[in-house]
């Protein structure tokens, strides 16, 4: 799950995209600047949101590893595409 929809599932759960910050003691606007791409959203707070959300934070946890990887250095995409296969064998515990 990208991270825009996972602030979008958690905001819904929580009632509000502010009560979601108030939740996880970070603003509303920077959760906004995280759904847009614009800040980065730490393997820590995607957990407490999947958690928020209903899903599987040990999920969110590797699927924030891997959109953090660079598909253009050989070493990382390596590394990604292995997670990525991790993902796909195991089904969504949530």
């Amino acid at each position: 799950m990208s991270t825009a929809s996972l602030i979008e599932e958690a905001a819904k759960k929580a009632g509000s995209l502010r009560k979601l910050g108030l939740m996880l003691e970070i603003p509303a606007g920077n959760l906004t600047q995280m759904k847009q791409g614009k800040r980065h959203c730490n393997a820590r707070t995607r957990a407490r949101l999947a958690e928020i959300a209903g899903q599987d934070p040990t999920r969110a946890i590797l699927e924030a590893f891997s959109e953090d990887l660079d598909d253009q250095d050989e070493i990382q995409k390596g590394a990604k595409q292995m997670l990525q296969a991790m993902l796909d064998a195991f089904p969504n515990r949530s």
